[in-house]
């Protein structure tokens, strides 16, 4: 009886260990979609700043240097973006913890 009791405790476990598993996986897969479409925007601007700038439709020199300085704010986004990627990826592979506090 109690072997019958211990297989059932070890199913119990490995249901929540699947249930945990497949949740963990739809949480990626969320964030990828999410991660791509926010890299996607700032990468878009820049290339579009450049095609006007490379297009030679700028009217002065002036409107070019702030096409530039749109460009270099979009650059910045999207290492921002990437860093975040990078520290998310490190929690996920044990490199940094987290310290988890209560919120009451």
């Amino acid at each position: 009886m109690e072997k019958i009791q211990t297989i059932e405790q070890e199913l119990e476990a490995t249901k929540l260990a699947y249930l945990m598993t497949a949740q963990i996986s739809q949480f990626k897969s969320g964030y990828l979609a999410k991660t791509a479409h926010e890299l996607r925007s700032p990468l878009s601007s820049l290339m579009g700043l450049h095609q006007l700038i490379l297009g030679d439709l700028c009217e002065d020199t002036q409107e070019e240097k702030e096409f530039l300085q749109q460009g270099f704010e979009a650059a910045k986004k999207l290492v921002a973006i990437i860093d975040r990627i990078v520290t998310i990826s490190k929690i996920d592979y044990g490199k940094l913890s987290l310290l988890l506090k209560q919120f009451v």
